[in-house]
């Protein structure tokens, strides 16, 4: 059956950093679904995609909304990229809903600062390693915990005050990497039966699926990048808790270890090493091959064999 013959329209209703990237992609992978990225996101926006610009009032966006679910199963939309007026409308228009949100709402803050500095949302990682950062402002985490926190209540609230049926996933669900592999793809498959899709039991989607989970694969930040952050352990002291959620639980051994680990990154993302890295690789090699092994690990560079 092809993807456009089902009528079963959803929508993956979510916030910035909550992993929906990579659920949209694993949804796209079910053989009757079909999804549009982020329709609304005028940094998206060709000539023939410029759905944002239809939007005027409710009657248009009800319009747009039937024009996209006429090519399209599925959406992935983030809240800010409408009003609140039209989201609360699609939210209600009678679609699917997926409410995906983060558990952790301080990991979820420092990772919206990360990518809004080096403008790497989507898996590039590296963008990241070259980028310097200044310390980060306590007002400014403070202000968008306060933010986050209130946007998950409010729309949350609006879908069980007008008993609207919703699926409710959280980033943690799916991407923690306590969880086996197991446990995600039974939650991926509470989704698919969700949208009123068969499960997924091809062997070769689950193998694709597999690697989108894969968090060397999908994930953007973790504690090698958190650690660029010149104020990091100040910051998991003044804001890591219990309703916050953690950035790290880490002994002072393992704060050491990933300082360093953050600063031979930066420095090796400052160095033209194209031309010096055969010789650099080779000395490594023979006189402080911990280092060599290091580096080759967290793959700051490739040495040349020249």
């Amino acid at each position: 059956m092809n993807k456009k013959d089902l009528n079963k329209n959803f929508i993956i209703f979510t916030f910035q950093r909550t992993g929906s990237s990579t659920l949209s992609d694993i949804l796209d992978l079910h053989p009757d679904s079909n999804v549009l990225f982020e329709p609304f996101y005028k940094g998206l926006a060709t000539k023939d995609r410029a759905y944002y610009k239809k939007v005027n009032d409710i009657q248009t966006l009800n319009n747009t909304l039937k024009e996209i679910f006429s090519q399209y199963t599925g959406i992935k939309h983030i809240s800010t990229q409408l009003d609140e007026s039209y989201n609360k409308y699609m939210l209600k228009a009678n679609y699917k809903i997926i409410l995906l949100w983060r558990q952790n709402f301080l990991q979820k803050t420092i990772s919206h600062q990360i990518s809004s500095k080096t403008q790497a949302w989507f898996k590039d990682r590296n963008k990241i390693h070259k980028t310097k950062f200044d310390p980060l402002s306590f007002d400014s985490i403070d202000k968008f915990l306060k933010l986050y926190k209130n946007q998950v209540n409010k729309y949350y609230t609006f879908l069980t005050n007008n008993n609207i049926d919703f699926f409710q996933l959280t980033y943690e669900e799916l991407y923690s990497p306590d969880l086996p592999l197991s446990q995600k793809l039974k939650k991926i498959n509470d989704i698919i039966k969700y949208l009123g899709y068969d499960e997924i039991t091809d062997q070769e989607i689950i193998k694709q699926i597999k690697v989108l989970l894969n968090p060397k694969k999908s994930k953007l930040n973790n504690l090698s990048t958190y650690f660029k952050i010149p104020n990091i352990v100040e910051i998991e002291k003044k804001f890591g808790s219990e309703e916050n959620g953690h950035l790290f639980q880490l002994n002072s051994l393992q704060i050491f270890y990933y300082k360093f680990k953050a600063s031979i990154i930066n420095l090796f993302y400052r160095i033209d090493l194209n031309y010096a890295a055969g010789s650099i690789g080779l000395f490594l090699q023979k006189h402080i091959p911990f280092l060599y092994r290091f580096l080759k690990r967290i793959k700051t560079f490739t040495f040349r064999k020249d």
